[in-house]
């Protein structure tokens, strides 16, 4: 067997380790490249997910309407990954559905429909 000796601690690494070594680490670095671009995709993916589901004003896109709209608390998705994004989150109590609005949008806080009986 043809290697080399380490004379500290008498380790013998054969020709085919050292060779082997940085190809394996090759491997390892080409795989994790795969892993962290896998990451960014989901991350670009959830970016329009978000994006998907924000409104220019706060009105239910489904059944056009912004007196059904609840404010609620953001997901924890979105605190926790995308928490540097300017969002309100509502809920409409007739469809059901959630939907963002951005926090300089102006008139973000629907009208309440207790506001609406003292007017008439």
């Amino acid at each position: 067997m043809v290697g080399r000796t380490s004379k500290k601690s008498g380790l013998k690494f054969s020709l085919f380790e050292l060779v082997v070594f940085p190809f394996k680490l090759l491997m390892i670095l080409y795989w994790l490249s795969f892993a962290v671009l896998g990451l960014v995709v989901m991350y670009v993916l959830g970016l329009l997910f978000i994006w998907s589901k924000t409104r220019r004003i706060c009105a239910c896109s489904s059944c056009d309407t912004d007196m059904h709209l609840e404010r609620t608390e953001r997901p924890s998705y979105l605190k926790t990954w995308y928490g540097y994004l300017p969002l309100k989150a509502y809920h409409c109590r007739k469809c059901y559905r959630r939907l963002f609005v951005h926090k300089n949008t102006p008139g973000v806080e629907p009208a309440r429909m207790s506001d609406l009986k003292k007017v008439y």
